[in-house]
């Protein structure tokens, strides 16, 4: 465990307050409650909704390595040019959805694809 002040000492087998208690035992009092407002501020930031940490998880460690595999296994060739847009299907929020399709035939408007 790194030492936040002088001359903290290990521990063993003590959970929570007590191993903040230990290792924070040379500290002044406004300095350990200034380590533990800290840290717990840090805590809800990160655990907060909409998901702080597992946002950041998934776009700097997560998405670039789909996209690494992606490239190796060659799924990322994709061009607009590969789909086919069909019918409208709806409106909602985000705007028309279309029916689509990935393929070179052509889309009559009707039936299955």
């Amino acid at each position: 465990m790194v030492d936040m002040c002088s001359g903290g000492s290990s521990y063993t087998d003590r959970k929570g307050y007590d191993q903040f208690q230990q290792v924070t035992n040379d500290c002044p009092e406004f300095e350990k409650w200034g380590v533990f407002v800290f840290v717990g501020l840090v805590w809800v930031y990160f655990t907060a909704r909409p998901g702080v940490l597992i946002g950041a998880i998934d776009a700097y460690v997560l998405g670039p390595a789909q996209k690494v595999f992606d490239n190796l296994s060659g799924r990322r060739n994709l061009k607009t040019s590969d789909f086919l847009i069909g019918d409208k299907l709806g409106e909602g929020s985000f705007g028309v959805v279309y029916f689509g399709c990935r393929g070179s035939e052509e889309y009559d408007g009707g039936g299955e694809v």
